[in-house]
């Protein structure tokens, strides 16, 4: 669960990761599931009097699984009261056993008005409704103001739902304002209103499917896209006995997103349909069609300009393809590995047709590629120093999808976790890609990190100035790199990490400490759908320490946000565009990690502007059980939408790794053994032993000697009680 304490927002508003509605809706339909069109969750939450709403409280950025918006393509939603808070011990959220805050689940899609915009429409329809009475579901399209951190409602329309509805438009209409609503903000989705509900009975209290069907903006465009006439960037070809690829040249308007259209204007072909893809792979064609093709394109305006079609090319399918692609069996090129990746690069298998890859993880818990076009997969989030085996397979394209057998098992070690040194410096600065290029993930699996956000969530792009924070998917918290060593609970260390605001309204910078436990019911660590936050403590007015607990994450985190979300903060502190560099000094006598900033950073030294607060990283403050679980834990280090990170290091104080004092006692036949040896004064030493020193056996501390202290003469007095026939000795230093 969630608790912010010093919101002073008046109405519901997310991050503003202006989603393009054009992108979203081509031709008055809704498709596709990812990129800019997707929606944001948020929940606002309200106090209760006398089982009725009271005033509000606060409200945070959610993932739409958190708000009970369950959904597996962003268009049709399955929407439920709120469970995500329940806590029948704590009487912020349960009184009596009743539901104690009013919760509104905002599932919404938003985007800033821009010039020439004239209105938008939402179409929707309701297929089940069984919704208890004690929650109310409405969807709506609104324009918001924000002033001076507050924002209000400029124009809405909005219908409740309390029964199964046919197809259903809200509207607004931009032409007739005076002043327009230029740079405001516009939302449109669905809300849930009601007590937060006991997971027990959440099932008796119903819900609602509904699905977005249309969501369009007459932004007034009268010009056709660019190039017109269309033109191939890649002209009809055949990559199998059933299909011809093309390409159409990516086209460009001023003011909406573009479709293609691909016409078979002789032959055997099919036309596509208008579609957001500038390929067209027609399939299904038997062996030696021929057939010749157009392009043309259009805007997704109200308008719908058209460009003229482009000249036409021919191509031909192969004859009938009736053989696997060779080698077969297929066979491995090479493997590599970093502490959690494994790089598999098959042999490049040939064939009449196109190839694809299948690999395939026979042992251990790694992970099997999809069939892919590329011969090389990376195996991510493995476990280090662990073995893992691997075969691949490969297919032709054809009709017939004919197959290699499977290669032989190739069994591949993953680095050992990375040792902990005096100074730990991972660099951001050279990477260039996205978070979600698996060679991303293996560069920075073998400097020693890796993504805390995972699966389907927001993705980091990086460049030569460092990491940026994309909008993503769900709460921006999930957003993390972080250490791959998970044994900083045991080392004292000051963690640092330089932060950069790029002035969007969902920023924030995060760093922290984490369990980095995978349990059984979290499939994914940092960043699963039920992840539940609560304990948020103030520490100044106007950076939040935010305390993220979770029984399978556990996770202390400080957020810093730069105020255009947050009334209270004062904006003259951090402005757009300003660096930042953030501290972290833990403790680990006492597991206490304190967090500083400088404010004005430039490089060089870090100085304190301001200390912002000390958490105890042993305990919940939420919760005063352990939220380790008995793990040692990673650091963290991420960002909201478009935060740049451009230098995260670790300056530890790792103990001296032991040394030997050299030399072996030597017992055979008499248990028991008294000797000394010649050592440092003051320094402690411990007694190691071994019954074989021919094999590779290993040394054991021997547990009847315990830990010894040199004399003032720098001698050691070993007295050993082991009762063993033949057992060798030796000295190391603690």
């Amino acid at each position: 669960m969630r608790r912010v304490l010093t919101l002073i927002l008046s109405f519901f508003i997310i991050s503003s990761s202006h989603a393009d509605f054009n992108q979203f809706g081509a031709n008055d339909t809704v498709n596709g599931s990812s990129g800019s069109g997707n929606p944001v969750g948020s929940m606002s939450v309200f106090d209760v009097f006398a089982g009725q709403r009271g005033g509000y409280l606060w409200n945070s950025d959610w993932g739409l699984a958190d708000l009970q918006a369950i959904t597996t393509d962003n268009r049709t939603f399955e929407l439920a009261p709120n469970i995500n808070c329940w806590n029948a011990s704590d009487a912020y959220w349960v009184n009596n056993g009743q539901g104690n805050k009013s919760m509104s689940a905002n599932t919404v899609w938003m985007r800033t008005i821009q010039s020439g915009d004239l209105g938008v429409s939402f179409t929707f329809n309701c297929s089940a409704f069984d919704l208890n009475n004690a929650y109310t579901l409405k969807a709506f399209v609104k324009i918001l103001d924000q002033v001076g951190g507050t924002y209000s409602e400029q124009a809405i329309d909005q219908v409740a739902i309390n029964s199964t509805l046919g197809s259903t438009t809200l509207s607004l209409n931009f032409a007739n304002v005076v002043g327009g609503y230029e740079g405001q903000m516009l939302q449109v989705g669905w809300v849930v209103d009601g007590l937060v509900t006991d997971p027990a009975v959440v099932d008796s209290m119903g819900s609602a499917t509904v699905t977005a069907t249309s969501l369009f903006i007459n932004n007034g465009d009268t010009t056709a896209p660019s190039p017109n006439p269309m033109t191939f960037s890649q002209v009809p070809s055949a990559v199998s006995d059933s299909t011809i690829t093309m390409t159409a040249t990516t086209a460009t308007d001023d003011l909406s997103t573009v479709e293609y259209y691909f016409t078979c204007v002789s032959g055997g072909g099919n036309d596509s349909g208008w579609q957001t893809s500038p390929v067209y792979n027609d399939t299904g064609l038997a062996a030696g069609t021929s057939a010749s093709y157009t392009v043309k394109a259009r805007d997704t305006s109200v308008n719908n300009n058209e460009t003229q079609a482009s000249s036409a090319f021919s191509a031909s399918t192969i004859a009938q393809d009736t053989n696997p692609p060779s080698p077969n069996p297929m066979t491995f090129a090479s493997t590599d590995s970093t502490p959690t990746t494994i790089t598999l690069t098959a042999t490049p298998a040939t064939d009449d047709s196109a190839v694809e890859y299948l690999f395939d993880c026979v042992s251990g818990d790694g992970a099997d590629s999809d069939w892919q076009s590329s011969n090389v997969y990376v195996d991510t989030g493995l476990t280090p120093g662990t073995s893992y085996g691997y075969t691949v397979r490969a297919r032709d394209l054809s009709s017939g999808t004919n197959m290699t057998a499977a290669s032989s098992t190739s069994f591949i070690n993953t680095d050992d976790e990375p040792a902990l040194e005096a100074n730990m410096s991972y660099s951001l600065t050279d990477l260039s890609g996205s978070s979600t290029d698996a060679s991303i993930q293996a560069q920075l699996s073998s400097q020693g990190l890796d993504l805390g956000a995972v699966g389907g969530s927001p993705t980091i792009d990086f460049d030569a100035n460092g990491a940026v924070f994309g909008a993503g998917q769900g709460y921006v918290g999930r957003q993390v790199v972080r250490t791959i060593n998970d044994g900083f609970a045991d080392i004292s260390f000051e963690a640092y990490a330089t932060f950069t605001f790029s002035g969007t309204t969902d920023e924030a910078a995060f760093m922290g400490m984490g369990q980095g436990i995978i349990a059984t019911d979290a499939p994914e660590n940092w960043g699963v759908p039920g992840l539940n936050l609560q304990g948020v403590n103030e520490v100044v007015a106007e950076l939040k320490n935010e305390l993220s607990y979770s029984p399978n994450q556990g996770v202390n985190i400080l957020k810093i946000t730069n105020g255009v979300q947050n009334a209270t903060f004062a904006g003259d502190i951090l402005d757009a565009g300003q660096t930042f560099r953030v501290k972290l000094d833990y403790d680990a006598t006492t597991s206490n990690a304190t967090f500083s900033v400088d404010y004005d950073y430039v490089g060089g030294a870090f100085v304190s502007d301001q200390e912002l607060g000390t958490v105890n990283m042993a305990t919940s403050d939420s919760d005063p059980i352990s939220i380790w679980d008995g793990a040692p834990v990673r650091v963290y280090v991420g960002g909201g939408e478009g935060t740049r990170v451009s230098n995260f290091e670790i300056i530890a104080d790792v103990p001296a790794p032991p040394v030997n004092l050299g030399g072996i006692a030597h017992r055979n036949g008499t248990a028991g053994l008294s000797f000394e040896w010649t050592g440092v004064q003051g320094t402690t030493y411990i007694v190691q032993y071994k019954t074989d020193l021919i094999n590779d056996t290993e040394w054991t501390t021997d547990p009847s000697v315990g830990v010894v202290n040199a004399t003032e003469n720098g001698l050691i007095q070993v007295d050993s009680d082991l009762d063993l026939d033949t057992v060798f000795y030796r000295i190391l230093t603690q």
